[in-house]
């Protein structure tokens, strides 16, 4: 550790007690006879007893530790301190480094306090079970990153760990807390040695927890970690069970996804279609082409409906909206697109008939479904205003008046008889009789399979308004089925002049007319 990483590592405010120490070594030895306190901070000082301009001043003296023994083997040494104050002595870690060739060690106190002898190592070292050993060599091997936690600071870890933060030996970040090899501050902005404390301490109330967080590689990049710790014994000693899963690629993909999100709602918001985004029964995005088409003031206002809520009760072909709707989910499901056509409901009230194209796309992690819709008002429009000039033009083909004889006319009728082409079959008589000046029009209805209240009306209104211009109508072609269909009807036809056969009504017609026919010869 070099002397700026260690002044920064010193500087970091945390939750322990520190301080940066010279050595004196006794003659003829390599034991640290005293240590001279360069910098401390507060916690240290607290736990001398003295101010910190006190203790910088107050050598204190170490037990049972050989330091250059300890940087040649590059084992991190535990020892005791004593304080020159009140003589208790603390199990503490050090971390060491050179600076013009003195031997220099932090103290961190790991213990919090706790008054311990020699007579406790040895039963801590009597308390080593066969299980710890089988757990120690467990984690060693394991491939995965696998670390011990004791009074918050790394105590050991295996080869993954080291290398998944690119360290060429573990004990470079061994006897340090999780702050000192992490950023001062994590995503969420809480300081690194804040959660480090708050998940230390829910790991030991529940007995696990599972967290994540971004520590600093060996080259200083951030790499973000999933921490699984739990709370174990080991060596007759409370400790904490720490696995490291590493989240980078998890990351990396979260991130591309979240940039396709971004790129499609951008692509959603712009588009002059309408498009939609439904998640679990409910719109969860809209663009302002469905806000407009639907006559909404706001996206919020289309949001908080339902697509049920902006559906008539049922749809063209008699189906509930609700079960419809149902149908082309499932359908969408299972095929993964759908195309169907639908009525939605204005806020007006109005009826908007629109094409829906469902398709089945992940957006923001979830399983989602996009309608786009297209506006079928001015389609369907043309496609009435076709039918009925269809219906014309049908009605003007299926009704020619012809001309028999002079003043007697002819209405052969085939087919059904709509209400429009009744209307067109009455305009059309009363133009040729006015036109031509005709007493008599042949009706002939024998092409007529089915004649009902509204189809014998109409010919009674054609009857009636052709005499009023001066020209009798003769019902020609009254079949058997017809006629006994009209009579059970009850409809009147006392007024109207009928014939059974074309011929019967054209002599009638002649007969009308004054008209003869005589023989050539």
């Amino acid at each position: 550790m070099s002397i700026s990483a260690l002044e920064k590592f010193f500087s970091q405010p945390v939750p322990f007690a520190y301080a940066l120490c010279s050595t004196e070594l006794e003659a003829n030895t390599n034991k640290a006879a005293r240590l001279i306190c360069e910098q401390v901070n507060e916690r240290f000082a607290e736990l001398v007893g003295k101010p910190i301009e006190a203790v910088l001043e107050q050598p204190f003296g170490l037990e049972g530790f050989d330091l250059l023994a300890q940087v040649r083997e590059e084992i991190p040494p535990q020892v005791f301190f004593i304080s020159p104050i009140t003589k208790r002595k603390f199990k503490v870690d050090v971390l060491y480094t050179a600076k013009d060739g003195d031997i220099w060690v932090i103290f961190v106190d790991i213990t919090k306090q706790i008054q311990i002898d020699a007579h406790s190592i040895i039963a801590t070292k009597d308390k080593t079970t066969e299980a710890d050993e089988q757990f120690l060599r467990i984690l060693l091997n394991s491939e995965d990153p696998m670390l011990l936690i004791e009074n918050a600071v790394f105590i050991e870890c295996n080869d993954a760990a080291a290398r998944l933060l690119g360290y060429a030996n573990k004990s470079d970040f061994l006897m340090k807390p999780p702050g000192a090899i992490s950023p001062e501050f994590q995503p969420s902005g809480i300081s690194t040695y804040r959660l480090a404390e708050l998940m230390n301490a829910e790991t030991i109330r529940k007995g696990y927890n599972r967290f994540e967080c971004v520590h600093l590689k060996a080259d200083g990049s951030p790499i973000p970690i999933e921490v699984s710790l739990t709370s174990i014994v080991y060596q007759g000693r409370s400790m904490l069970h720490c696995i490291w899963r590493d989240l980078a690629e998890q990351k990396r993909l979260e991130a591309e996804r979240t940039r396709a999100d971004e790129q499609f709602l951008k692509i959603l918001q712009s588009s002059e279609d309408t498009m939609l985004i439904a998640d679990k029964g409910r719109f969860a995005e809209a663009n302002e082409a469905a806000i407009r088409l639907l006559g909404y003031d706001s996206k919020e206002e289309l949001l908080s409906l339902t697509p049920t809520q902006i559906s008539p009760t049922h749809q063209p072909d008699g189906q509930l909206s609700s079960e419809k709707s149902a149908h082309g989910v499932g359908e969408v499901m299972r095929k993964g697109y759908h195309r169907f056509e639908w009525w939605h409901l204005r806020k007006d009230g109005g009826i908007v008939p629109v094409e829906v194209s469902l398709t089945a796309i992940a957006y923001k992690g979830s399983s989602v479904i996009m309608a786009v819709w297209r506006d079928l008002r001015e389609q369907k429009r043309l496609e009435k205003e076709m039918s009925e000039q269809q219906e014309r033009l049908f009605n003007e083909l299926s009704t020619p008046i012809t001309q028999l004889w002079e003043g007697i006319l002819l209405l052969p009728v085939v087919g059904t008889v709509s209400s429009v082409r009744a209307q067109t079959m009455l305009s059309a008589a009363l133009s040729r009789i006015g036109t031509q000046q005709a007493r008599a029009l042949i009706l002939d209805i024998s092409g007529v399979s089915l004649v009902d209240t509204s189809v014998a009306n109409a010919f009674l209104r054609l009857a009636k308004a052709t005499r009023l211009m001066g020209c009798m109508t003769i019902i020609s072609g009254i079949s058997p089925a017809v006629a006994q269909t009209m009579v059970e009807l009850g409809i009147d036809i006392d007024e109207v002049n009928t014939t059974s056969t074309m011929q019967d009504a054209l002599q009638r017609a002649l007969l009308h007319t004054g008209a003869t026919i005589s023989s050539l010869s």
